[in-house]
């Protein structure tokens, strides 16, 4: 497990509370509206190298989804994209075993 996962999973209720290292920042410029976009943190340009300060070049994931004032950024260590990507497969393969049953 890497340094830093910090996770919560209330198995009565589904519920998994992943606890990012890294802070969430709230951008007014959007993106695309409705939509979320994941991306690797690859760009070199300088704005970019300056918003990432220390943490290092292509070492992790960026999430960002839409909001009503704007985009909430999300950047995730390549650990904690690992366990959200497993939950929401884990999730999506639930609600289709419970649709098959009904």
């Amino acid at each position: 497990m890497e340094r830093g996962l910090m996770l919560s999973y209330d198995e009565d209720e589904g519920i998994l509370w992943l606890h990012p290292l890294f802070g969430s920042k709230l951008s007014k410029e959007s993106i695309e509206k409705h939509s979320i976009v994941c991306t690797i943190d690859d760009c070199d340009c300088e704005d970019c190298e300056k918003k990432r300060g220390p943490i290092g070049f292509l070492s992790s994931i960026l999430l960002y989804v839409p909001t009503e004032i704007g985009m909430a950024i999300q950047r995730l260590t390549p650990s904690e994209a690992r366990t959200l990507g497993n939950s929401l497969i884990s999730y999506a393969n639930d609600i289709d075993a419970i649709q098959e049953e009904m």
